[in-house]
């Protein structure tokens, strides 16, 4: 009687014959498979699929076929439901599920399939996407570090500490929620200087000078210069003496002789 992978027609049905994911037999499969090396002298064509460990120790796809991925899709269809219509657009999709989850699966030739970098995980949100106020966005970025990326104003939260990947994933979903309660918390200690920027209606002197001053030319002037003076990246001595300027003006000083 000739090998079985000789007496199966060439109509049968395939995922009968190779259900789920399982070690390559030959006499299961109709194919002049061959996989592996000779020696270098050596002008033979690499073994052929009997007996062959090569083909024995790596996965394989048999299983998932067409054919068999468009059974298993119908029979899950009836648990599906349709795509909402009003996700339309990337815009709306970022609207309603503004956190995303980025993993990867690896599969190269080996005894397993298990590798240990697919555990990674990598949390991506907009930070104008989660509800914070001036204080709580600059405390956020403050804890995160060079997490964040002000180009496109991603935070990226990357966990890999535990050996699961759905164990990374909730544990960086802890870490968003731990920073986002963190960042709304205040404290004495965190006035207004440990704000990366000085904002005027926030200190004392509006209380001194905004009843008397706040609608003429001198007062506009002076907010101008101190923002200018305490928010620009680098210092510059036309800051300093505009500033100065206009504090004497405001107090209607005489200008200061060169």
């Amino acid at each position: 009687m000739p090998p079985r992978e000789q007496r199966q027609p060439i109509d049968q049905d395939w995922p009968s014959v190779w259900p789920v994911a399982q070690s390559f037999k030959a006499s299961s499969v109709p194919l002049p498979l061959r996989m592996g090396f000779q020696k270098s002298r050596s002008k033979k064509p690499p073994p052929d699929k009997h007996a062959n460990l090569e083909l024995m120790k790596i996965p394989n796809f048999l299983h998932l076929t067409p054919p068999a991925i468009a059974r298993h899709c119908d029979a899950i269809r009836k648990w599906c439901t349709p795509w909402p219509e009003q996700l339309n657009s990337d815009e709306r999709c970022r609207y309603y599920f503004p956190i995303q989850f980025e993993y990867h699966d690896y599969i190269h030739a080996g005894p397993t399939v298990r590798d240990s970098r697919s555990r990674v995980v990598s949390l991506r949100v907009h930070v104008r996407d989660l509800p914070l106020d001036y204080h709580a966005k600059d405390k956020l970025l403050r804890l995160v570090g060079d997490r964040y990326d002000k180009k496109n104003d991603i935070l990226t939260i990357t966990t890999n500490r535990c050996p699961a990947r759905h164990q990374n994933r909730d544990y960086s979903v802890y870490l968003l929620t731990v920073l986002f309660h963190e960042s709304w918390s205040s404290k004495t200690r965190n006035g207004s200087g440990h704000c990366s920027r000085f904002a005027y209606l926030s200190q004392i002197t509006e209380e001194d000078i905004e009843n008397k001053v706040y609608n003429i030319l001198e007062f506009c002037e002076y907010v101008k210069a101190w923002d200018r003076y305490r928010n620009e990246e680098t210092e510059s001595l036309e800051n300093a003496k505009s500033f100065g300027k206009a504090v004497r003006s405001l107090l209607d000083l005489p200008p200061l002789n060169k």
